[in-house]
């Protein structure tokens, strides 16, 4: 299903929030995913929010500074993620029973280590 290939409401808004702003094929529009950019011509009042693939979340994490991996191990999977901007690293613990739950897991610690390292900077 073509929907799974895009991250969430929640994580494409806080995406936006940290600056990004890449093309994106699909949007989400009053927070119903749209795929196809059929609201790129229409003239509305809904609030739109660029959705990002997984892969382009990720790329542009990486761009960033951030590098993510999903590891299985046995029947678990976890992450590791390295910031490069501070030389800090991150796992989490190995109790994830899916790879789509790895990737989600992981993306919103990418978000919640770039919230952080934004406020450390202020």
């Amino acid at each position: 299903m073509m929907k799974n290939e895009f991250a969430p409401y929640d994580l494409a808004l806080a995406m936006k929030e940290l600056g990004f702003d890449e093309f994106t094929v699909a949007a989400y529009v009053d927070n119903e995913l749209d795929i196809g950019g059929l609201w790129k011509d229409s003239v509305t009042s809904k609030v739109i929010h660029k959705a990002p693939t997984y892969s382009q979340a990720f790329r542009w994490f990486r761009v960033k500074g951030y590098h993510a991996g999903i590891i299985p191990r046995y029947d678990e999977f976890h992450y590791h993620i390295k910031d490069f901007n501070t030389d800090n690293e991150y796992d989490d613990v190995y109790n994830i029973s899916s790879y789509e739950e790895a990737e989600l897991a992981c993306l919103r610690k990418l978000i919640e280590i770039v919230n952080q390292n934004k406020d450390d900077e202020k």
